[in-house]
């Protein structure tokens, strides 16, 4: 029902895809925070797979607004300049989508700790000793863009090594696989 009502919002077939994709990233992302964090605390797992299923609702909203011109006003420029997608929303929308997601979360009341993902999961200064979970959605996200699901594939992203480490991941091809 909620992958039907996204959709709803779009135009026209290409910004249909684009939601598309978003939706797949965001299973992707779950699906991949939940296996890591059950590695290290299954406590948090399944409000971390929530967390990380919601975690680029910002995103979404944004390309059910603006559709073909987000890509092209946002997506493409970040790929052509090898720059992240949140610095490129700054410049040309004045916000980026962790702002309006941790708005979101905030406005739908959902526990801080979606707020807190949705708000930190593009900053690269956090360690994972001190939050697990935005470590999982964080190492989730790029791992779920490395398979293929995402509407910016080819925008920048810090590598975070010390997170496989973290996660006691020795062979991240076989996880991936595993989670995919």
């Amino acid at each position: 029902v909620w992958t039907q009502s996204m959709k709803a919002f779009t135009n026209n077939r290409t910004e249909a895809e684009m939601v598309g994709h978003m939706l797949n990233h965001g299973t992707a992302c779950a699906v991949i925070a939940k296996a890591l964090t059950d590695r290290i605390n299954r406590s948090m797992a399944e409000d971390v797979f929530l967390a990380a299923l919601l975690h680029d609702m910002g995103r979404l909203v944004i390309t059910c607004q603006l559709g073909k011109q987000y890509k092209d006003d946002v997506l493409s420029f970040a790929e052509q300049s090898n720059r992240d997608t949140t610095s490129v929303e700054e410049e040309v929308l004045g916000f980026n989508h962790c702002m309006l997601g941790a708005y979101l979360m905030q406005s739908w009341h959902l526990p801080a700790l979606f707020n807190e993902i949705a708000q930190e999961h593009h900053n690269h200064t956090i360690t994972p000793e001190t939050n697990i979970p935005l470590a999982a959605v964080m190492l989730a996200d790029a791992w779920a863009t490395d398979l293929g699901y995402n509407i910016a594939l080819n925008a920048y992203r810090q590598k975070r090594d010390e997170l496989v480490d973290f996660f006691k991941i020795n062979d991240v091809t076989r996880f991936k696989e595993d989670c995919n």
